[in-house]
């Protein structure tokens, strides 16, 4: 799976737009928009850029250029009432 480090979001000349998904309760995963591409963002290091609130990914992701930023939230709601299709996704916008 391809993916974009924080420390070349930071060096980008051009911004990207953020997406910040909660995934269980206080875990929450980063994405950029490269392109058409929506890449998962990892430390220097490799692993996923992960954070335990949105206010501290707002903090890790503070020297990124950045166009929009949005969370991502998966509503439960077509699987709560027994239908088999794929968790939908809701984009709130964020104010960074």
């Amino acid at each position: 799976m391809r993916s974009i480090s924080l420390p070349q979001l930071e060096n980008r000349s051009s911004p990207a737009d953020i997406a910040v998904q909660s995934v269980e309760g206080d875990i929450y995963l980063s994405f950029a928009r490269i392109g058409d591409d929506l890449l998962p963002i990892t430390r220097g290091s490799g692993e996923l850029l992960r954070a335990r609130s949105i206010d501290q990914m707002h903090s890790l992701l503070r020297n990124v250029p950045m166009g929009t930023a949005q969370l991502l939230l998966q509503t439960p709601y077509e699987e709560m009432i027994g239908l088999e299709q794929e968790r939908s996704t809701t984009g709130v916008p964020l104010a960074w």
